[in-house]
């Protein structure tokens, strides 16, 4: 816990949590949510994130399948809170193909007695689901002791895992512009063309559309628009001088 607590970026997030839920007999582990900004998604639409120690083969069938927005798993965990076994799920929704589909190919895989956790409701404009497997082709029945053993311990570190993750989601530390990027940013802003910009800055155009591709990549932005609207969100242009 203390670990996770004071761990500063989402690798180690990801492998301290990972390890300690392995630790508890759960070696396989799937972590995926989002972190909506609070503008529509129509104006910042934010990937899912989403962290996986399980069998390549499957996470490729699953792929073919189903759109993260689109798994069962996840439409589960936006309107449900606390944890399911994977089997009772689709046992109480044998009548939705896409359940069963899912189920069948997590049990393809030797990861039948996998358990959802809901991340609903834990961390504001967020959600999410943990699905979390024992070794494979464990028993749905061995793994219902194994839960009962360690449900709480399990809870409480995904809770804190995944306020931790979204804290880092949220933050523009990973996403730092330069001096220079920020700069021919404002400009853009302001109307100026790529010339002028240069002009301005005493650049070559190239240069100019350098540091805006670099922008770009820095914030993971689509276009410079979005690059411009994504670096006021996170207070790195636009700033007032403090008097």
């Amino acid at each position: 816990m203390e670990r996770l607590v004071g761990a500063q970026s989402v690798v180690d997030i990801r492998d301290i949590y990972f390890k300690a839920i392995g630790d508890y007999g759960y070696p396989h582990v799937v972590y995926a949510a989002s972190y909506q900004s609070n503008f529509p998604a129509a104006v910042i639409r934010e990937e899912a994130q989403i962290y996986c120690n399980l069998p390549e083969s499957f996470g490729q069938e699953l792929e073919k399948s189903f759109q993260f927005s689109s798994l069962p798993w996840v439409d589960w965990a936006r309107h449900n809170q606390g944890n399911i076994r994977l089997s009772k799920l689709t046992a109480e929704l044998r009548d939705r193909p896409d359940i069963v589909k899912a189920y069948g190919i997590a049990q393809r895989h030797g990861l039948g007695a996998a358990r959802l956790i809901s991340l609903r409701c834990r961390v504001a404009r967020a959600e999410g689901v943990v699905a979390i497997c024992p070794a494979m082709s464990t028993s749905t029945d061995a793994e219902e002791l194994l839960w009962a053993r360690v449900r709480r311990e399990i809870s409480t570190l995904t809770y804190v895992a995944h306020m931790r993750l979204a804290t880092i989601a949220g933050s523009p530390s990973g996403s730092r512009l330069t001096p220079r990027q920020r700069e021919v940013l404002e400009w853009t802003s302001a109307g100026k063309t790529v010339a002028e910009v240069a002009t301005i800055l005493g650049l070559t155009p190239a240069t100019v559309e350098k540091h805006l591709r670099l922008a770009r990549d820095a914030l993971d932005a689509g276009s410079t628009a979005h690059a411009i609207l994504k670096a006021h969100i996170t207070h790195q242009i636009f700033q007032q001088n403090s008097a």
